[in-house]
């Protein structure tokens, strides 16, 4: 029976196409080299390190041009091994403009082993005649791969479709792989990525992260789950042990005992449920629900550590309760049925759905979503968060993007869930004086 769930589920979802080759993870702040040797064993295509500084051989760097021509000037020494440009739509502008670039990436060249891959920044700007000089300039001095980044979300969906139905036959016929950068942080960038890699783009940068977060590339967890092959360029196991591992920021003692403990995923799934692992050293946001017993009134805490924000009794409150309330229908099914519970396709409910189940019109629910969204944002920058992004959503659909969570309705305890996993919940004292 599970099976055929599976089944029905994967349904609603893509399948890679021969074209795509895989995720390039994109570092915003260095890492330890533990880590990065994690994320080779997870199967990443790369690794690009956002900095202009050569952290190590095998991580690709960033600079801009200018970034670039000043290395050259200093004497070279400092230039990394592998190395992203990053080309603004004026450097293309022009013959005069193309020869400096085309000389500059010469130069590096020449001063010792050197690899590049040109990024075309704003890439939406760029017409098709100075895409047609940056393949040739990628030609030229022998670069295999081309990047297009939308930092400013200018792309639409249907805009990343036009372009790759012009760009695909002529990287192929410059034998150039291309790749897309874009950040999570803009509305469309799901899309996008999805649209990208459906019309033939090779590659995806994306962050090492469960869900997006703002300033970083979009999410891989976004990505995976909108894929019914997910498993496809991963080792999964690796893959949440890396994820979770990235995390922890500068413990480095930890990384290494961890690091060495990592084993290839075993063959067999587990009995029990096992759900993303507890960030030790970073405090995690849980949300209180206390909801009574008819459900008319609910009431939030946003908690961290030994602060809490009560945000009071709202009705828009009840959106992220019946988001909790699926999550943990749809974790206890997959648990009773013997499947693995994956963090990542678990909780998702259709926004048409959600809205009928709330009595709203789309408008009326979108007007309580935004509410519900600006006050724990309000609220989670009294704790020390820049941001707090409680949903999570795909095309249709969205779910919780939180993973400790306490329901009490009435004098009882409806839902624990903590990091993921779903808890047993502690007899409430009424009943065990009974």
């Amino acid at each position: 029976m599970g099976s055929v769930r599976k089944q029905v589920e994967n349904w609603n979802r893509q399948l890679y196409p021969v074209t795509f080759q895989g995720f390039v993870e994109r570092v915003e702040q260095p890492v330890a080299a533990e880590l990065l040797a994690l994320s080779k064993q997870a199967k990443f295509a790369d690794i690009v390190w956002s900095g202009a500084d050569a952290c190590m051989d095998d991580v690709w760097g960033t600079m801009t041009v200018a970034q670039l021509q000043q290395m050259l000037e200093d004497g070279g020494e400092d230039l990394p091994r592998l190395c992203y440009v990053r080309v603004e739509p004026e450097l293309l502008a022009c013959k005069v403009r193309v020869a400096e670039l085309i000389d500059t990436l010469e130069s590096a060249l020449t001063h010792k082993v050197f690899r590049f891959r040109l990024v075309l920044q704003e890439a939406y700007r760029i017409g098709s005649q100075e895409l047609k000089k940056a393949l040739r300039v990628c030609d030229m001095v022998g670069s295999d791969r081309i990047a297009f980044e939308d930092c400013l979300g200018g792309f639409r969906p249907a805009g990343v479709e036009n372009f790759m139905l012009w760009l695909a036959p002529k990287a192929l016929a410059y034998e150039l792989s291309t790749e897309f950068i874009f950040y999570s942080a803009n509305i469309d960038a799901h899309d996008n990525a999805l649209r990208a890699i459906e019309h033939g783009c090779n590659y995806l940068q994306v962050s090492a992260h469960f869900f997006n977060r703002d300033r970083c590339a979009l999410a891989i967890g976004s990505v995976l789950e909108s894929y019914g092959d997910y498993q496809r360029f991963f080792d999964l196991a690796l893959l949440e042990k890396y994820i979770c591992l990235r995390l922890f920021g500068g413990d480095e003692a930890f990384v290494e005992q961890e690091a060495l403990q990592v084993t290839p995923a075993p063959a067999a799934v587990p009995e029990k449920v096992q759900m993303t692992p507890a960030i030790k050293n970073d405090t995690p946001v849980s949300l209180c629900f206390e909801v009574s017993d008819n459900d008319w009134h609910v009431r939030l805490l946003l908690k961290r550590g030994s602060q809490s924000v009560d945000l009071g009794e709202r009705v828009h409150h009840y959106i992220l309760l019946l988001l909790v309330r699926e999550y943990h229908e749809q974790a206890m099914k997959a648990w009773e049925e013997g499947e693995k519970v994956d963090p990542l396709l678990t909780g998702w409910v259709e926004r048409e759905l959600l809205h009928r189940m709330i009595g709203d019109n789309e408008t009326q629910f979108n007007v309580k979503l935004c509410r519900a969204k600006k006050q724990l944002n309000d609220a989670a920058k009294n704790l020390g968060l820049d941001v707090f992004e409680p949903c999570a959503y795909r095309q249709g659909a969205l779910r919780i993007n939180f993973g400790h969570v306490e329901v009490l309705k009435g004098n009882s305890c409806e839902i624990v869930i903590e990091n993921w996993q779903i808890a047993e919940s502690e007899p409430d004292e009424q009943a065990m004086a009974a």
